[in-house]
């Protein structure tokens, strides 16, 4: 967030539009801190679930590999330490990295989420792509379609969304990486997954 959010100081004062007064870093520290605040406040159910992700992951002594929806596809999640080589040449001192074979488990726990997140998108990007009726192209989660497919990828979105969701795709997790149930499974349950059908901005 605080990259963002660099990027965006550092855009607006090459545009002589800075928004701000006083230390850049300050700023950005406060604007950073806010926002993640609001986010929470907001958006309680994703800083749960991004909780419980990390919270099963730490039991985990191995690379973490989990299974996406519908369509099974695993999803292998190894975060390696790294070590410092410093090679000598004519042109100077160089510092290679190069990957262990011990986990690096902060890494890991604190890629997770996200991966998890990804793994939800390809699964929802797969879903249209073996069912829409024309062309598309596709980079990471946004769809390229003739204007006249856009309904079409619409409506393929909101129902590729409730079959994902309706998988309970958090107890699958939970299944492959915690069949005990050490960690809670943290459900708010309050969106009624039928309504994703009338939402206008589930996807633009």
């Amino acid at each position: 967030m605080k990259e963002q959010n660099w990027e965006v100081m550092n855009t607006m004062k090459l545009k002589g539009k800075a928004f701000w007064r006083g230390d850049d870093w300050v700023v950005n520290t406060l604007w950073t801190t806010l926002t993640a605040e609001a986010i929470n406040k907001v958006v309680k159910a994703a800083r749960l679930g991004q909780g419980y992700l990390k919270e099963v992951t730490k039991l985990q002594q191995a690379p973490t590999m989990w299974h996406t929806p519908l369509f099974k596809i695993p999803v292998y999640q190894a975060m390696f330490a790294t070590k410092e080589v410093r090679v000598k040449t004519v042109l100077g001192a160089l510092v290679l990295r190069q990957h262990t074979d011990i986990l690096k488990r902060s890494k890991q726990l604190s890629s997770v989420a996200a991966n998890f997140i990804h793994s939800i998108d390809a699964t929802l990007l797969l879903y249209i792509s073996d069912n829409i009726q024309g062309d598309l192209g596709v980079i990471h989660d946004c769809f390229l379609v003739h204007p006249n497919n856009g309904k079409q990828v619409r409506a393929l979105y909101k129902d590729g969304y409730v079959k994902v969701m309706k998988s309970d795709p958090l107890r699958q997790f939970s299944k492959e990486l915690d069949p005990k149930g050490e960690v809670e499974i943290p459900y708010i349950n309050d969106l009624e997954l039928d309504d994703v059908y009338d939402s206008e901005y589930i996807i633009s």
